[in-house]
């Protein structure tokens, strides 16, 4: 509860009509909208930068290896800026993944249900081992019409 009130001041100081600013527990998600790639990375650095300042300011420690940016254009082809924070590189990736949820790229589910549908599988199977020969009904618990106790 007190994180939120900490957290509620960046989330205010970060918040304008072109960056839109969400926290969850301990993690922030900055979504930036624009039309021109350029204006969209500078206005994410600026971001970037105002969340070192505050962090700085409050005496809080960020942790620039989990920083992820994940870039959605509308174009197939576009040139990127390299984001940074407290001098370290970000890097742009395929997709991210938020409170469970996979995103990629092209704002679709497919790598989502990928992942999670390989997780499946792989539970499916150890429960299986786990089992072993034990799998469904023992023979003597099917009874064919008749109950015999």
């Amino acid at each position: 509860m007190l994180w939120n009130l900490v957290a509620n001041s960046l989330i205010n100081l970060l918040t304008d009509h072109h960056i839109w600013c969400l926290g969850y527990a301990d993690g922030i998600v900055i979504t930036i909208e624009g039309t021109l790639i350029n204006t969209c990375f500078e206005t994410a650095q600026y971001a970037l930068s105002k969340i070192q300042e505050w962090s700085q300011k409050k005496g809080l420690s960020v942790n620039p290896n989990k920083a992820e940016a994940l870039l959605v254009p509308q174009k197939r082809k576009y040139q990127t800026i390299g984001l940074s924070i407290f001098d370290k590189p970000i890097q742009l990736k395929k997709y991210v993944k938020y409170l469970g949820v996979h995103i990629d790229q092209k704002l679709t589910w497919s790598k989502h249900i990928e992942i999670k549908t390989e997780k499946s599988i792989k539970t499916m199977w150890a429960c299986r081992r786990a089992i072993e020969n034990r799998w469904g009904l023992d023979p003597a618990q099917i009874f064919f019409g008749s109950f015999n106790p």
